[in-house]
């Protein structure tokens, strides 16, 4: 999957976020800490969906709390509004990967419909 979002990805544009830092800062390092820090990071997702990063952060916190299809539904779609985000491409790869999604038609077709330029 990782070499499909390459090679698709070469010609595509996108925009970065610059806010990717503070979420990084913040990142928790145990499934406790997580935990902790599932709810604060579901509001901020929910009071601006369109946020990409703060959906992956979400998204992180879900995985890592075992609830990995929450995750993948949240960032579908998350993808489904900021298409050419590709950090965000990447959390859903990871994401779909996590719950044996990676092979068969699901998420070939979401990554190749996600990157058509």
């Amino acid at each position: 999957m990782a070499a499909i979002l390459a090679v698709t990805a070469g010609g595509c544009s996108f925009t970065s976020r610059n806010n990717t830092a503070s979420v990084a800062a913040q990142t928790p390092t145990n499934e406790a800490e997580w935990r902790r820090s599932l709810d604060a990071l579901g509001a901020r997702h929910r009071e601006n969906p369109n946020d990409a990063d703060a959906t992956i952060a979400y998204a992180r916190a879900l995985r890592a709390t075992d609830q990995r299809a929450q995750a993948v539904a949240v960032l579908e779609q998350a993808s489904i509004r900021n298409p050419r985000y590709m950090p965000l491409i990447g959390a859903y790869g990871r994401a779909l990967a996590d719950v044996n999604q990676y092979t068969g038609s699901r998420a070939l077709d979401r990554v190749n419909t996600i990157l058509l330029c």
